[in-house]
């Protein structure tokens, strides 16, 4: 199976989860005496604080999974790394291996086959060094707590 369907699969999945947990926040609240007494006050806040942030999860796996069904299929090369490019890289400070997924927006992980798949924005220190890169290229990654090297092990497109 080609590795969007996958992450299109996933991510329907945090979708329905998402509105599962939205669904029931909501009937909770429903459930929570009115604001006219002053200890309820506490509960009815965070509920809503709980269901907005639900929202904005929830919101931000709608876009993941359009941006990934509305992707068009050019590409530069079958191992440039380019948006929607799914990538192994080893830090090479620390050893550590990880997956990325290029894509216009950051803040999700995914997990899928027990590898955990961290998106990250192109624009993004990690996307800005990696796009237009190849396997085996070396990058150095700078943010605003440290610069760090990653070496690039494997670039997916979902062509492969």
């Amino acid at each position: 199976m080609k590795f969007k369907n996958v992450i299109k699969k996933k991510i329907q999945e945090n979708i329905n989860e998402l509105e599962i947990q939205i669904s029931k926040q909501m009937e909770f609240y429903r459930t929570l005496p009115s604001a006219m007494q002053s200890w309820s006050d506490t509960g009815r806040s965070e509920t809503e604080n709980i269901i907005k942030e639900l929202q904005k999860k929830l919101e931000l796996q709608k876009y993941l999974l359009e941006e990934i069904v509305c992707d068009n299929e050019k590409k530069l090369s079958s191992n440039v790394i380019d948006l929607h490019s799914l990538v192994n890289v080893i830090n090479n400070e620390t050893g550590k291996e990880s997956w990325y997924l290029i894509s216009s927006v950051s803040g999700c992980e995914i997990e899928i086959d027990s590898k955990k798949i961290t998106l990250v924005s192109c624009s993004s220190p990690i996307g800005k060094s990696l796009m237009g890169c190849k396997k085996n290229d070396c990058v150095t990654v700078s943010t605003p707590q440290k610069t760090f090297t990653l070496k690039i092990l494997e670039v997916k497109h979902d062509t492969d």
